[in-house]
């Protein structure tokens, strides 16, 4: 029986694709709420509303709010 967790399972790379897109949606809703108001309109809550997901999404992918805001400048 394959290792569900092992990188060569057959959904271990849909699983990373979707976390992938997902970091990118949060990325793109924060550089949405810092277009529009600034980085004090950065919040969990509202890069969670912008994205359309659960806050604690944001929380599962940015751990930490400075993270989140600062990701975008990586790109």
């Amino acid at each position: 029986m394959p290792d569900p967790a092992a990188p060569d399972a057959p959904d271990a790379d849909g699983r990373r694709r979707r976390g992938d897109r997902r970091r990118r949606e949060l990325i793109e809703a924060t550089l949405r709420l810092v277009g529009a108001g600034g980085v004090a309109a950065v919040s969990q809550r509202a890069v969670a509303a912008e994205a359309g997901v659960p806050p604690s999404s944001v929380f599962y992918y940015h751990p930490s709010a400075t993270r989140c805001s600062s990701r975008p400048s990586r790109r």
